[in-house]
């Protein structure tokens, strides 16, 4: 029913599981694939389903990637691989990237992470990750609004169209104004609406109408994401 009321909302273009919202790194790999299977069957080729892979390296990740294909997932959502915590250099995050592309043709999201967590990529990485043919996005969960602006004109600056989805939860209105494609947001779970009439309202330059929405939005951001940020989702 979820899921359904997701693929439901006007100005919604798709829908993803698999993602920090659904608490993927708890859940085994035949429940992903289960995941996967039930959110295709809910949106029944309404929108497309961009399903999350989550894993340490891209030979556990290459496996999740195949069954999401096989699953009928239009796409997939990159995480970083938890090497960059403890160190590990720019070019194995590039070669995640590079391996899942080899294992499945699927389009790919780039999950971009905070600074505070260790595993942001640089904006060198970030453009030669988009290098991999199949990147199609960034997810853009900086959480600062300096470097959504570097990477949104290091991406606009491309060669090739790649979205910008803001994921500046918090402050979707700032990153909205500065530019964004759409949004991939994980209290879009249970706002879609909104989150589909704020993006609207900032590209039609109705600026009453984004006001009096980012006030209702900011209701519940203030409600969800706040400390501990480890329970924002099960909030």
């Amino acid at each position: 029913r979820h899921v359904d009321w997701l693929a439901s909302r006007p100005g919604v273009g798709g829908v993803t599981c698999n993602g920090h919202a659904a608490e993927v790194s708890a859940l085994s790999r035949d429940e992903r694939r289960r995941a996967v299977a039930l959110a295709v069957e809910a949106v029944a080729g309404r929108v497309p389903v961009i399903a999350g892979v989550y894993a340490e390296n891209y030979r556990q990740a290459s496996p999740y990637a195949r069954d999401a294909e096989a699953e009928g997932a239009a796409g997939l959502l990159i995480f970083p691989p938890n090497a960059l915590l403890f160190g590990g250099k720019p070019d194995m995050a590039i070669r995640h990237f590079a391996g899942i592309a080899e294992a499945v043709p699927l389009p790919m999201v780039v999950f971009m992470y905070p600074a505070y967590t260790r595993m942001q990529y640089d904006v060198e990485t970030l453009l030669r990750i988009c290098e991999v043919p199949n990147v199609v996005a960034v997810k853009e969960w900086s959480l600062d609004i300096r470097v959504y602006e570097r990477n949104l004109r290091a991406i606009r600056a491309l060669g090739r169209p790649i979205s910008m989805l803001s994921s500046m939860s918090p402050n979707l209105l700032p990153s909205l104004a500065l530019g964004a494609d759409g949004i991939l947001s994980g209290h879009g779970a249970v706002i879609a609406d909104l989150h589909a009439d704020l993006l609207h309202a900032v590209r039609s330059h109705d600026d009453a109408a984004a006001g009096a929405l980012y006030e209702r939005i900011q209701k519940l951001t203030a409600v969800i994401y706040r400390e501990p940020m480890v329970d924002m989702y099960t909030r």
